[in-house]
């Protein structure tokens, strides 16, 4: 073989080579009979090195566009409990507003109830 076992493991690893599947190449050109066997199993090497780099990049892809989707729902979501908190405060101010006029009614209905009956005395006392 025209370049030792070592480097040419390095340069697989560079290429993108996995690391077993490096190992098991340069195995594989150690065992081999001449050079000739041994060159082929190197080019084998080197395009299966280059098909797993084409397949780790058409991985990278939809990671990063789940990745992408992940962070605008994150954002979606975000907004979501913002408007949230904002109704929720305004429900609460809506229930403070109610609980105010609810407490003005009654006290204008037991001043009211009040009025009356003091009417209905003053009534029952003329008819007296």
């Amino acid at each position: 073989m025209a370049i030792p076992a070592p480097e040419y493991r390095e340069q697989l690893l560079a290429q993108g080579c996995a690391e077993g599947l490096a190992d098991a190449i340069v195995s594989l050109v150690e065992a081999a009979r001449d050079d000739a066997e041994a060159e082929v199993i190197i080019k084998v090497g080197k395009r299966v090195a280059h098909s797993e780099r084409q397949i780790d990049g058409r991985l990278d892809q939809p990671t990063a566009e789940i990745k992408l989707n992940i962070a605008q729902i994150e954002e979606r979501i975000a907004k979501s409990e913002k408007r949230t908190a904002a109704l929720n405060e305004h429900l609460a101010d809506l229930r403070a507003a109610n609980a105010r006029e609810l407490a003005d009614l009654q006290a204008a209905n037991v001043r009211e109830l009040a009025d009356l009956q003091a009417a209905n005395v003053r009534e029952l006392a003329d008819l007296q």
